[in-house]
């Protein structure tokens, strides 16, 4: 129900916004992927509906928390609200969470396999090849090489893999010809604005400080619980908490690129609320829930005018 709320409210301020144009390695990034607004903000809906069912099954299948819960869904949606742009456009932000929550529940499906040598190649030529659509994945790939080893799978072949896997996507495009040596370049780290509107770029800043506030919050009363589970528990959770501090860092070093680690903090902040008030079932548990969903509502529904 949460979900449906916060989408109709997107969908009520979609409006002609221009969308961060986001450098990419190689490829166009995502951001310039569709054009027509509507056609734009259904694919975005989707995605950001996949991100969320994505989080839900790697809960179920590998037992996150001792709690099955729906919670963080609803969580993930207003936050996502609270965000300019955020659910209105398909963007590299999307684009970033999704493939971190596909790869996640591939490197989970590792845990201590001796088999695991083909997974770990396959999710590190998957984050090599989006690495051509979006530079800043390559910031995640050495979060990537120490899940492997909170995976218990980091050996010598596993360092292989993950050489073989990150030189792979290149060097097939460079063998058949699909692209010129000349066409791959660093990317221009120049800052970008996500809108020329700078209320908006305000509410950005200001909402994501709130939401990592409340993640760390969150993250750090979550440890107690985490304590008490098993190593492979131990091990997931562990990894998500790595991922959501590389994205803070993220944040505050390349801070004029907002939007395109917003919806990746999204998730991991509703995951580690949805995991905090799963395992505290009080009777007044809901309260706390209501006045956070509340305070997002309201930075999204409140404009920040500012010159």
């Amino acid at each position: 129900m949460l979900m449906i709320v916060a989408v109709c409210a997107a969908a009520a301020r979609l409006s002609g916004t221009a969308v961060p144009q986001i450098p990419a390695t190689v490829f166009p990034p995502p951001d310039t992927w569709l054009a027509p607004e509507t056609v734009s903000f259904a694919v975005n809906i989707a995605a950001n509906i996949a991100i969320a069912f994505t989080l839900l099954v790697i809960n179920r299948t590998y037992r996150l928390m001792r709690s099955i819960t729906w919670i963080f869904v609803g969580f993930f949606f207003f936050m996502q609200l609270a965000q300019p742009d955020a659910l209105r456009y398909f963007s590299s932000g999307s684009f970033i969470a999704l493939a971190v929550m596909l790869l996640t529940a591939l490197l989970f499906s590792t845990y201590a396999s001796p088999a695991a040598t083909r997974s770990t190649y396959l999710l590190f030529m998957l984050l090599a090849l989006a690495a051509l659509f979006q530079y800043n994945i390559i910031f995640l790939m050495p979060v990537f090489i120490l899940g492997t080893i909170q995976m218990k799978i980091f050996d010598l072949r596993a360092i292989l893999a993950i050489v073989m896997g990150i030189v792979t996507p290149l060097w097939i495009l460079l063998g058949f010809g699909i692209i010129p040596p000349d066409s791959i370049s660093l990317p221009e780290l120049r800052p970008v604005t996500p809108s020329a509107d700078h209320s908006e770029y305000i509410t950005g800043l200001v909402t994501t400080a709130f939401t990592g506030v409340i993640g760390l919050l969150f993250t750090f009363a979550n440890l107690i619980k985490v304590m008490s589970y098993n190593s492979a528990r131990r091990a997931f959770n562990g990894f998500i908490t790595l991922l959501f501090l590389a994205t803070l860092i993220l944040i505050v070093a390349d801070h004029r690129n907002l939007p395109t680690y917003v919806p990746m903090l999204d998730i991991i902040v509703a995951y580690q609320a949805g995991h905090f008030f799963a395992t505290r079932r009080y009777r007044l548990s809901y309260i706390p829930i209501c006045v956070i969903l509340a305070i997002y509502a309201a930075i999204a529904a409140i404009p920040i005018n500012i010159p």
